[in-house]
């Protein structure tokens, strides 16, 4: 398969393949930062690279600066994640 090297959604297709379906969590984030260099406020790319970075057991500012974008964006289930992390502090 060829990806177009400027299509975001592609990375971002080609980060949720190694992520969700094939595990394979470096590939994935290879693309969803592909990703996010052609278009950082993408609220998909954010909260998909964000949900790697804390299923990596990662809860620094970087994942919480992805998830806020996301929810910025409009994606209701980063909004979700923070209002949870606000209830756990």
């Amino acid at each position: 398969m060829t990806l177009d090297p400027r299509n975001h959604e592609a990375w971002i297709n080609r980060g949720v393949l190694y992520h969700r379906f094939l595990g394979q969590r470096d590939e994935a984030a290879n693309s969803y930062r592909r990703a996010l260099e052609i278009d950082p406020g993408n609220g998909a790319a954010n909260f998909n690279y964000g949900m790697l970075l804390v299923e990596s057991g990662r809860r620094d500012e970087e994942v919480r600066r992805h998830i806020v974008v996301a929810c910025d964006a409009g994606i209701a289930a980063a909004c979700d994640v923070l209002k949870r992390s606000r209830r756990a502090q």
